[in-house]
């Protein structure tokens, strides 16, 4: 199975499309994201307007048509659910390349840049108070990403690693001046991520102009 959490909710299992009721979807998605968790911590995230009978009774019930044939997703094991371990998830993915980078900046060199793009909002149109947490807490890992792939790469010579950097900037940074200044040296990384106009909503509404600029003063094709 694959499990996609990065600009909305997808289950695959085989290349089909698994449809799923919406507690359902909260349900593994909050477990996919705090990785173990109780049944208490469950009850309290997804409904914390009703009492802890109620709470209880529809987690029962979610976890029950979850076990159908065919959607074995969760594991429960004394009072704890985790995601079960041959589902690929790709918020787990992108996170342990993110914590490489993090780990080992100089990984950079040895990655496919493409791979570290903007992934996506997550679960956008969820505004549950622990969907808005995570949320936010990837927004601000993929910025102190980007900022470290721009430190990398800014310190090398050649030019095309320089050019590849502007592939991730015209996608992740929402500064039009981005890949003249960033190349230049006229603003640090951290500058550009920390603008207040840097927001990744934002990022693809100057991709156009900054590609056309790349493309006026022939640094890409």
């Amino acid at each position: 199975m694959r499990l996609f959490l990065f600009d909305g909710f997808v289950l695959h299992e085989d290349e089909q499309h698994v449809a799923l009721p919406p507690q359902a979807q909260r349900l593994i998605a909050f477990v996919t994201l705090r990785r173990t968790v109780s049944r208490d911590e469950v009850r309290c995230a997804l409904w914390p307007d009703i009492s802890d009978d109620r709470a209880s009774a529809r987690l029962r019930t979610t976890l029950w048509r979850l076990r159908e044939p065919g959607r074995g997703v969760l594991n429960t094991t004394n009072g704890q659910l985790s995601l079960a371990e041959d589902i690929d998830v790709d918020v787990r993915n992108w996170m342990a390349l993110a914590v490489q980078v993090i780990d080992q900046p100089g990984s950079v060199a040895t990655l496919d840049l493409a791979s570290l793009r903007r992934c996506g909002e997550l679960l956008p149109g969820w505004y549950d108070d622990w969907v808005l947490l995570e949320r936010e807490r990837a927004r601000q890992l993929q910025l102190h990403v980007l900022e470290i792939v721009a430190d990398e790469l800014i310190g090398w010579v050649a030019p095309r690693p320089r050019w590849s950097l502007q592939r991730v900037l015209c996608r992740w940074s929402s500064c039009a001046r981005a890949p003249t200044a960033l190349s230049s040296g006229c603003i640090s990384p951290r500058e550009t991520s920390a603008r207040p106009g840097g927001n990744l909503s934002a990022a693809g509404g100057c991709c156009a102009t900054s590609w056309a600029f790349l493309r006026r003063t022939s640094c890409v094709t």
